[in-house]
C-alpha cells in the first residue's frame, strides 16, 4: 500500500499473495505478469530450474537477506539480542501452507505447534496477538505498523527475493516502476 500511496496511477493495480509454484503459475497461464518470489536461498536454482522449464525469465532482485524472527513486543524471548532455532523451540511458530513442505524453515523440535496460514493478515494477527514466531523477512515499515518486533536468526538460512516473469513480456512503466521501488526497499532488509 505504501508503494500505491507515492506512486498514484490512473490504472489498477492487482496484487496477489500466494505460494511459489502458484505464483509461477499465474505468471505462466498470464494471469499475472509478474511475480515476487520470497525464498530461502539454497531453493533459487530449484525454481530457476522451473522458471526455465516454463519459459520464464528468472531474475534475483536480492540474496544474501538474513533470515529474522518476529515476535510480538512482549514476546518471552523479545528481550534476547538474537535468537537461535534452539530458543524457538517452547514456541509455537507460523508456517506458509502455500510453501512446499521441503522448502519450508525447518527447526529441531518437529512435534512444536504449528499454525498453518495462507496470508500475511492472518500470520501478523498470530504473530501479534497469538505470541506466535514467524520466521522470515518483512519490511521494516509493515514491522512498525505491526507494533511487532524481530530479532536475527542466528543459525538462520539467507533468504531472496526474485521476480518472474514471461520471457516475452517486457515490463511496462509501472512495473518498472514497482521493480524500483521494491529494490530500494529491500536495501533496509
Amino acid at each position: 500500500l505504501e508503494y500505491i500511496a507515492l506512486h498514484p496511477s490512473q490504472c489498477s493495480d492487482t496484487f496477489l499473495e500466494s505460494g511459489l509454484r502458484t505464483a509461477i503459475h499465474k505468471v505462466v497461464v498470464q494471469s499475472c505478469r509478474i511475480g515476487i518470489l520470497m525464498m530461502i536461498e539454497k531453493q533459487i536454482a530449484k525454481y530457476q530450474q522451473i522458471a526455465n522449464d516454463y519459459k520464464l525469465s528468472f531474475t534475483i532482485l536480492r540474496s544474501g537477506i538474513p533470515m529474522r524472527i518476529f515476535m510480538a513486543k512482549d514476546h518471552p524471548l523479545a528481550g534476547l539480542p538474537a535468537i537461535s532455532t534452539t530458543d524457538t523451540e517452547p514456541y509455537p511458530m507460523i508456517t506458509d501452507i502455500n510453501v512446499d513442505k521441503d522448502d519450508r524453515f525447518r527447526c529441531t523440535n518437529a512435534a512444536r505447534r504449528a499454525l498453518y496460514v495462507s496470508d500475511r493478515g492472518t500470520s501478523y494477527d498470530a504473530v501479534c496477538h497469538g505470541n506466535y514466531l514467524l520466521a522470515g523477512m518483512m519490511s521494516p515499515v509493515n514491522l512498525h505498523r505491526m507494533g511487532c518486533i524481530s530479532k536475527p536468526l542466528k543459525d538462520g538460512e539467507p533468504m531472496a527475493l526474485c521476480l518472474i516473469q514471461a520471457q516475452h513480456c517486457n515490463l511496462n512503466l509501472r512495473e518498472q516502476q514497482f521493480i524500483h521501488y521494491l529494490k530500494q526497499h529491500l536495501e533496509e532488509l
